[in-house]
């Protein structure tokens, strides 16, 4: 199974909403970022996308619905891919996005892809998805640049 981790498109900070609140989830993408959105669904119109999943932070639907375009899909959201939130543990945010990636791998077959609309620092946990790496305060915090796609190749695990 391929999951496509994408970064949202370029998110307006005009709200200058301060940081782990509420209004923040409300940031919209700029209209540079609705540019970057509709080039990557041009790249992306041919590939057989089977699930689009976003967080249901404005930027990131925002940023699912321009690519969906293409591919006429419903969009489902999951706040599991939510950005760390103020006051959350570096681990627990890994484990909770690596449950969704969990669940999304469960439930669709070896030879879909998917394509997941999440915040930038949501790359850690997808980074230790698939490579088995056991989510700690320890593991360093990586961030993607806006719209940066990343295809990871995820094998079923065995239970």
């Amino acid at each position: 199974m391929k999951i496509i981790y994408m970064h949202h498109a370029e998110r307006d900070r005009s709200s200058n909403a301060e940081w782990g609140t509420i209004e923040r989830t409300f940031d919209d993408i700029t209209e540079m970022g609705q540019k970057q959105a509709e080039l990557l669904a041009l790249r992306l119109k041919d590939l057989k996308i089977r699930a689009i999943i976003s967080s249901p932070y404005l930027r990131c639907m925002h940023t699912a619905e321009i690519i969906n375009k293409y591919h006429d899909l419903q969009i489902k959201e999951d706040s599991r891919f939510n950005e760390i939130q103020k006051n959350e543990e570096w681990t627990s945010f890994l484990k909770r996005n690596m449950e969704a990636i969990d669940d999304i791998v469960n439930v669709h077959s070896e030879d879909d892809t998917i394509l997941c609309v999440t915040s930038g620092v949501n790359i850690s946990a997808f980074i230790c998805y698939t490579y088995n790496l056991e989510p700690s305060n320890d593991l360093p915090w990586s961030q993607a640049g806006d719209i940066s796609p990343v295809i990871f190749d995820i094998k079923k695990k065995s239970r």
